[in-house]
């Protein structure tokens, strides 16, 4: 009777972890903050604006902007090409932009998979941009989508503490000039839009699910770990 009553309370968690991993997420961040913009540069082109990090960038308009996690980066995407700007700043710690770029490549330099092809300054419209330019072997048959096994970064100094990072990953050589036609600085002026918040769609469990589900996750306060949302986005 007591291995029965085992069997049938993991037969009900199974049930349960299914049915809340694969919950629906809807994003709560409504927002209006408008320290971030993207509008129309060219017929090919829009421009993007980023006023708390003060930077602007124009990139390809076929890509499509999330700014999910804006507070960490703003990311570009189409099925063969992403792009993330990303902003760091090193007030207060030992970290210097040239500390940056060594250590921050050193993991790339090392690792047998990637192919370095080149590492070299570019001069933007007077910002000038360390690139480095590395690749890798297709993979043969991808789980889903393009293989992007082509990268970039470029990384722009606004300080010696502050930096801007452009990284590019591609399913075809990278063309930065064509990608990225122009990036500046301006002044930093605002505060960054909140991220978007992600939360559960609740299930309409049967009373058995629901009783298992509030004894054990809702109100159990032993209770140490989460449960994986796929749909969570994996930035």
């Amino acid at each position: 009777m007591k291995f029965r009553n085992v069997f049938l309370s993991l037969i009900v968690l199974i049930f349960v972890l299914s049915n809340i991993g694969f919950a629906d997420v809807q994003s709560s961040n409504l927002d209006t903050n408008t320290s971030t913009s993207l509008s129309s540069y060219s017929a090919n082109y829009n421009k993007y604006i980023n006023k708390p990090y003060g930077y602007e960038i124009v990139l390809p308009n076929y890509l499509k902007l999330n700014e999910d996690i804006v507070s960490v980066k703003s990311r570009f995407e189409s099925e063969n090409l992403v792009v993330e700007l990303l902003y760091d700043n090193f007030e207060n710690t030992l970290d210097t932009f040239s500390i940056y770029n060594d250590y921050g490549n050193r993991g790339i330099k090392k690792n047998p998979e990637f192919n370095v092809t080149n590492e070299y300054y570019h001069n933007f419209n007077g910002v000038k941009g360390y690139i480095v330019l590395y690749n890798r072997n297709k993979i043969s048959s991808p789980s889903s989508g393009a293989d992007r096994n082509y990268y970039a970064t470029i990384s722009f100094a606004r300080s010696d503490k502050e930096v801007i990072t452009v990284f590019m990953k591609s399913a075809d050589p990278i063309y930065i000039e064509y990608i990225m036609k122009n990036f500046k600085f301006i002044n930093k002026t605002g505060e960054m839009k909140q991220d978007a918040v992600f939360e559960p769609t609740k299930k309409n469990f049967d009373p058995l699910t629901q009783e298992f589900y509030d004894k054990y996750f809702i109100n159990n306060d032993k209770v140490d770990f989460g449960i994986f949302e796929p749909t969570f986005p994996i930035y």
